[in-house]
């Protein structure tokens, strides 16, 4: 018996040293997958194939995951769980050698989805059409894009940004590259450039009752195709306003908001403001009737007013007579109150429809004049409003004397009641003496309103020009300046 197993144990022992002489050592694992990553949708599975080096080795493969939660692996074959990568790897018994491979797992694109159907977009712009990918995990997400007519709205085939070139409509497709039967299409209109806001000025027009004005008023984008507007007041009663040129104006005392509105339906309001003139504060001039000269008798000063010097030095009248009619007299003695005639016809006929002011004494140009009078030193009040106005008339005196024929109509530059700063050098407001060159003879009255800006924080000079239209502008324009007269001026504060 004991023989019997020692022979046993000796045939093993040869067996056994037989085998080790054929064992052939691993050098290497070639995995036979040429794509990296391998791309693996969830659910599925891959065969993936590897080899020992050399062939005859007698090692054989052992395969793992680093993530067996993303992909699993079993012989080689692959199983795709969630969406990530995992690398799988081919090793040998020993752990040796080894190879491995990026397998990424992935949902794949099942369709693409616009989010409209169809668009608009205004002409000459550029947008990118808004879409989903379903999955919206997936990854290949490459499309090719697609116009069936350019010339209307073009696309960059690479970043799929479409351009508006002419009004009409075009499809545009967007197909996935890895699966053309993946597709969309969106339809694009390409229409005017629409107004996407109208912006009316902030600043309160303000109008004395009877006058007219308009508010600025801004259309954006200022490349839009359409910026008409129509007008509209909150309270026609107070202020109308026309509905094509916006042009408001004032009937009654009191507020309201004017509208303007685009043909594409965004709107702006202002708002305009008629004060009720028979409440303003005292008027803030010096002797605004010229009445009582300083030296009577010299009849050469006004007590508050100084001259702007004249051509011919005779730019004062201080006790200006009323012409003759109905007994009066050229000389009126005191308390005799100044008259003009009102019209041609009245003059001629001798029928007087006079226009009274206060008192005898007035200020005059004289015809081939220029000059002017004003009076400074001034303190008005940051942000309120003042009511600016004076009489004023026009009489031609023989030789070429007339009405100046200015364009636009009676309005001549310098002819006007200003607001300037102290020195004459800045213009704060003008109210234009607005002439009917039609009739010899004008009176006037021109008013206006001015607001104080917030910032103010100067005295100001309160003016009254005659221009001399002999000495500059148009050939045509040359007539020799009639007599003018002034008087009633008024700078008064304005109730809110």
């Amino acid at each position: 018996m004991k023989r019997t197993f020692g022979i046993l144990i000796t045939t093993l022992m040869i067996v056994s040293c037989g085998e080790k002489e054929k064992d052939v050592t691993a050098t290497g694992v070639t995995m036979h997958q040429t794509a990296d990553p391998v791309m693996l949708p969830v659910g599925e599975t891959l065969k993936l194939k590897a080899t020992v080096e050399p062939s005859d080795a007698s090692q054989k493969i052992v395969w793992s995951t680093d993530m067996p939660g993303v992909a699993t692996v079993v012989s080689g074959v692959v199983t795709g769980i969630l969406p990530g990568t995992a690398v799988v790897t081919a090793t040998t018994i020993d752990g040796a050698r080894s190879a491995s491979v990026n397998v990424q797992v992935i949902h794949p694109l099942s369709d693409i989805v616009f989010l409209q159907d169809a668009i608009q977009i205004p002409r000459g712009t550029t947008t990118n059409l808004t879409f989903v990918f379903v999955p919206h995990s997936a990854l290949n997400k490459v499309l090719e894009w697609k116009s069936n007519n350019p010339s209307v709205v073009s696309i960059d085939v690479d970043s799929g940004e479409i351009t508006a070139n002419e009004y009409g409509t075009a499809i545009i497709t967007a197909t996935s590259r890895d699966d053309e039967s993946i597709t969309a299409a969106c339809e694009v209109e390409v229409i005017p450039i629409r107004v996407a806001e109208v912006k009316l000025s902030s600043d309160i027009l303000r109008l004395i009752s009877g006058k007219k004005g308009t508010l600025s008023y801004t259309v954006l984008p200022e490349d839009a195709e359409n910026k008409v507007v129509t007008w509209s007041s909150s309270d026609e009663s107070i202020a109308t306003v026309d509905v094509v040129t916006g042009e408001v104006t004032a009937v009654s005392p009191g507020r309201a908001t004017i509208t303007a509105t685009s043909g594409d339906g965004p709107s702006g309001e202002g708002a305009v403001w008629i004060p009720d003139l028979s409440n303003l504060g005292a008027n803030i001039l010096q002797n605004p009737s010229f009445e009582l000269p300083a030296v009577e008798a010299a009849n050469d000063a006004f007590t508050g007013w100084t001259k702007l010097s004249g051509t011919l030095g005779r730019d004062w009248l201080q006790n200006y007579p009323p012409y003759k009619a109905a007994g009066n007299t050229n000389n009126p003695g005191a308390n005799v109150t100044l008259r003009v005639w009102n019209t041609q016809t009245d003059f001629t006929t001798g029928i007087f429809n006079f226009f009274t002011f206060e008192g005898k004494y007035a200020c005059r140009v004289n015809g081939n004049n220029g000059g002017g009078i004003y009076q400074e030193g001034i303190t008005v009040t940051p942000g309120k409003t003042y009511y600016i106005s004076a009489v004023i008339a026009y009489r031609p005196n023989g030789g070429t004397q007339a009405i100046h024929p200015a364009v636009p109509v009676g309005l001549h530059p310098v002819q006007s009641v200003k607001i300037l700063s102290m020195d004459g050098m800045t213009l704060h407001h003008a109210v234009p003496i607005v002439t009917d060159p039609t009739q010899p003879y004008n009176l006037l009255r021109p008013e206006g309103l001015w607001t104080v800006p917030e910032d103010f924080n100067e005295q100001v000079r309160f003016s009254i020009d005659q221009p001399n239209p002999n000495a500059y502008g148009p050939v045509e324009q040359r007539y020799a300046s009639p007599i003018m007269l002034m008087d009633d001026c008024y700078f008064q504060e304005v109730a809110e």
